[in-house]
């Protein structure tokens, strides 16, 4: 299964372009799914192979942030994270969009390559702690995800 997606590709001086994400799933096997993401613009690929969509995307968008360079994706948002379930099931191309306060419902999925007039990219680092944040607020109702 090969799926191929367009993501506006944002540079450090604010002019952008139009690239294209790529999601394949390679194999599985009793113990891991093994999936190959690639962004290609300009005259570039960069290429991730991981368990899951989302993770080589986080993977993807490490490379660019060394350059200043953002992905107007969903899963550049801060507030963006698959479920286990999701990672599993459908490698992690689907999301929840999380909000401190509450738990994330069927209306709040977002495929992670796509965009849309609310995409606010952030660095991996910032979407690393507001998941950290939202775990703890989760975890003081007596539930963890």
């Amino acid at each position: 299964m090969v799926e191929t997606f367009p993501v506006p590709v944002v540079f450090k001086d604010g002019n952008s372009v139009q690239g294209n994400f790529t999601a394949t799933f390679l194999a599985e096997n009793h113990w891991s799914k093994a999936w190959r993401v690639s962004l290609s613009f300009n005259d570039r690929l960069i290429t991730n192979e991981s368990s899951d969509c989302f993770r080589a995307l986080v993977e993807i968008r490490r490379e660019l942030e060394n350059e200043g360079t953002k992905l107007l994706c969903y899963g550049s948002c801060k507030e963006v994270r698959p479920s286990s379930m999701s990672r599993d099931m459908g490698g992690g191309i689907k999301a929840y969009r999380h909000a401190l306060g509450r738990k994330p419902g069927g209306n709040d999925l977002v495929h992670i390559f796509e965009t849309g007039p609310d995409v606010i990219p952030v660095s991996i680092r910032e979407q690393e702690d507001f998941w950290q944040t939202w775990v703890k607020w989760l975890n003081t109702l007596g539930t963890a995800k």
